[in-house]
C-alpha cells in the first residue's frame, strides 16, 4: 500500500507530460515553435522569442524532465515536452523575471535523479559545494504598450498582436474558460481586438489562436491554472459589473 502512495504521484506527472502539447505553457509563438520542432538533438541554453530554451536528450529511456530554478526556491518543476525528434525541450518565458535580473542559476530533473544541465558548460557551486547551472539572460529591449487596456467607460481592452487572417478567441474565469464565447475582431491586420466589461477584482484568462492555446505576451503578469499551466492575470480596479455577452463592436 505504501508502494503505491510513493507511485501514484509519479504517474500522475508523466500522464501530465505525455498529454500537454507542444509550447502550449508559454502560449504560442510561430518562430519558437518551429525552433522546439526542428531541434535533433540537444543544445546549450539560448533565447528565442524572449524564452530561455533549455534542452535534454539521451540514448537511454527517459520517462520525464524537468527544471527547478534558484529564485523560485527550487519548488517549482518545469516540465520538459518531447519534440518529434525525441529531444525534451523547454521554453521558460523570460517577461516573467524582473527586467534587472541577469542570470539565471538552474538544476533539472531526470526521472526523479537532480543532476546540473549536461548541455550547459556554464556552473557554479552552490552553497553546499554542488555544482548548478548558469545560463545568462541578456538585455531585453523595454516593451510596448502593455495589455489589457483599462478604459474611461469602465471596459477592458483585450489585444491580440499576431499575422493577418487568424481567429482569436478569448477564455478566462469571466466566461468558465470556454474557448468559444469571446471572439477578437481584426481591427487592422494583425492586430486583434476586443472590449469586456469585468467584475472588479483579479482575473485570468488566454487567447486561444487558431485553436492553440496562448497567453498575452505583452502582459507582464503570469498566473497557474489548476493544472500548472501558464495564464495570464489581469486585476479590473473599478468596473463593477460582468458582462459575459460580448459588445460585438
Amino acid at each position: 500500500m505504501m508502494m503505491n502512495r510513493a507511485i501514484y504521484p509519479w504517474i500522475l506527472l508523466v500522464l501530465f507530460c505525455a498529454l500537454s502539447p507542444l509550447n502550449a505553457q508559454n502560449g504560442y509563438d510561430p518562430n519558437l515553435d518551429a525552433y522546439l520542432h526542428s531541434l535533433s538533438g540537444a543544445e546549450a541554453p539560448g533565447v528565442i522569442s524572449e524564452h530561455l530554451v533549455l534542452t535534454y536528450s539521451s540514448r537511454n529511456p527517459v520517462r520525464y524532465v524537468a527544471a527547478a530554478f534558484e529564485h523560485e526556491d527550487f519548488t517549482r518543476m518545469h516540465i520538459y515536452e518531447k519534440n518529434q525528434n525525441g529531444v525534451f525541450v523547454f521554453a521558460y518565458p523570460l517577461q516573467s523575471l524582473p527586467r534587472d535580473r541577469q542570470e539565471l542559476k538552474y538544476r533539472i530533473i531526470v526521472d526523479g535523479l537532480w543532476m546540473r544541465d549536461p548541455s550547459n558548460p556554464k556552473q557554479v557551486p552552490d552553497s553546499r559545494g554542488i555544482p548548478i547551472s548558469v545560463s545568462p539572460v541578456p538585455q531585453r529591449p523595454p516593451r510596448r504598450g502593455e495589455t489589457p487596456v483599462f478604459h474611461s467607460d469602465g471596459t477592458v481592452e483585450f489585444v491580440y498582436l499576431g499575422s493577418p487572417g487568424q481567429k482569436v478567441r478569448l477564455a478566462g474565469d469571466f466566461n468558465h474558460w470556454s474557448p468559444f464565447s469571446h471572439s477578437l475582431k481584426e481591427s487592422s491586420p494583425g492586430e486583434y481586438r476586443l472590449r469586456l466589461r469585468l467584475y472588479k477584482g483579479y482575473h485570468r484568462y488566454v487567447f486561444y489562436v487558431n485553436g492553440s492555446r496562448a497567453t498575452d505576451i505583452r502582459n507582464p503578469r503570469i498566473a497557474y491554472d489548476v493544472l500548472g499551466n501558464q495564464v495570464s492575470a489581469v486585476r479590473v480596479p473599478k468596473s463593477d459589473s460582468l458582462d459575459a455577452s460580448l459588445a460585438e463592436n
